[in-house]
């Protein structure tokens, strides 16, 4: 790129990049990715401020919200490198969910310093005596120099952010990107121990009262990291992008409008939390809203499951499913207080009902017994933590959900009433083990039509 300009267009051309974030942003971008940057419109506030901390014009901390996959890690890349260049004293402490996440940050943005573009126009080398991959630094720099990582799931301990020795100037920043591993955050204890580390250990890790704090982070819970901060500190400034403006997606690229109409209706969590960047409360938290079928036959020829109850204190849940057209066709029977055994006859006869076959249940609970020893019912080993997986299938599909007529008020009830911490949960379980085949397109084995 730089082999048939002048030395003073070169010049020209490092100052031009290190002035401005735009500019370098458009010149990296060729050399990395070897096409433009789109600067989409939700970017261009993003990128303003970034420039202004980057510019000493704002030492105030930043939460951007954004939805995922929509080129936030790779800008903050960028702001990583882009900063280091512009000064290479400064530290940056950086940090993510997991450690692979933080070493390819820490990796993309030492292959930046180290590109052909950035040593012709700077000549920066990296420092033998400082790089490993999580502390790295460029050459001829201070001891307090250079990247920083850790992830949040390990001990954030000996590194900082900022570097004390430059003066009246940015000094670096802590940069916290997606704090939070999605699969995680239906759990309260996940979160709260989220908030545990950024109150008690990563705020901490300053090494100046004005290196800024940047959380960039997709939506996941009304008590995730941006909500925590949101109701208790007051010193951020914060940038939301939404996917759908005025009935419109923001980045049609990545996913369409009508692509996220459907999964406003579909998945309405899932929506307003990772994609609006507003999540709801009483969406994520509650079974709202119950409807029921007419027509019976969509209920024929499902996929059975059976929870079994072994005592007295003990339930036993049995549910089909039928998926027809996205909805998903449900008849629900649940008997409090009951041993499956004593149960069969009812079991068989809800399952003959609605035409279904093969039932499926459990073997982990009792070494496979219930199906060596009773016709039509095959076991299978479990695997899934039960939480995440009725707040990943039944959560999800609640609202997809037609409910036969005759289904057990005391069924539905106990699905709604579930959350983490509730006792009674044979029917959300049997429930979501039962989606979980239908939207895995799980055959198991013997499964036949009745």
């Amino acid at each position: 790129m730089l082999d048939n300009i002048s030395h003073n267009d070169k010049l020209t051309l490092k100052a031009a990049c290190e002035k401005d974030f735009r500019t370098f942003i458009y010149f990296i971008h060729k050399v990395v990715e070897g096409c433009e940057y789109r600067f989409y419109t939700f970017l261009c506030p993003l990128i303003d401020k970034l420039q202004a901390i980057a510019d000493y014009q704002t030492a105030q901390n930043l939460v951007i919200n954004m939805p995922p996959g929509w080129g936030k890690s790779r800008l903050f890349k960028y702001f990583l490198a882009w900063t280091l260049i512009k000064n290479p004293n400064i530290c940056h402490l950086y940090t993510s969910y997991s450690d692979s996440l933080i070493q390819s940050c820490s990796d993309d943005v030492k292959k930046t310093i180290e590109s052909d573009f950035v040593k012709n126009l700077w000549g920066y080398k990296i420092r033998k005596d400082k790089s490993n991959k999580h502390n790295w630094a460029i050459d001829g720099t201070t001891q307090s120099s250079g990247m920083t990582a850790a992830s949040m799931d390990g001990t954030i301990t000996g590194v900082n952010g900022g570097n004390p020795a430059i003066k009246d100037n940015f000094c670096g920043a802590i940069v916290i990107d997606d704090p939070q591993k999605p699969q995680q955050m239906v759990y309260a204890s996940y979160r709260k121990r989220i908030v545990d580390t950024y109150n008690k250990t990563l705020k901490n890790r300053k090494r100046r009262n004005d290196v800024p704090i940047i959380l960039i982070m997709q939506r996941l819970d009304p008590d995730d990291l941006t909500g925590w901060i949101l109701q208790n500190e007051t010193d951020w400034d914060v940038i939301n992008v939404p996917a759908l403006v005025d009935g419109q997606s923001q980045n049609p690229d990545n996913i369409t409008t009508q692509e996220l109409i459907s999964l406003r209706e579909k998945r309405p969590a899932e929506f307003y939390a990772q994609y609006q960047q507003q999540p709801k409360a009483d969406i994520i938290y509650t079974f709202s809203g119950i409807n029921y079928a007419d027509d019976l036959d969509r209920f024929h020829n499902g996929i059975c499951l059976l929870d079994k109850g072994f005592d007295g204190s003990d339930s036993t849940a049995f549910c089909t499913i039928k998926e027809h057209d996205g909805l998903l066709y449900v008849y629900g029977k649940l008997w409090i207080g009951a041993h499956y055994i004593d149960k069969l006859s009812e079991i068989y006869a809800a399952r003959d009902k609605v035409l279904c076959g093969t039932i499926f249940t459990e073997k982990n609970d009792d070494k496979n017994t219930a199906s060596r020893n009773y016709a039509g019912i095959q076991g299978y080993h479990e695997k899934e933590n039960k939480h995440r997986k009725i707040m990943t299938y039944l959560y999800a599909e609640w609202s997809s959900i037609r409910w036969h007529p005759d289904t057990d008020e005391d069924f539905i009830e106990e699905c709604r009433r579930y959350n983490e911490f509730a006792k009674d949960d044979h029917a959300p379980d049997c429930l979501a083990s039962a989606i979980r085949q239908i939207k895995k397109q799980v055959v198991m084995p013997t499964m036949r039509p009745f």
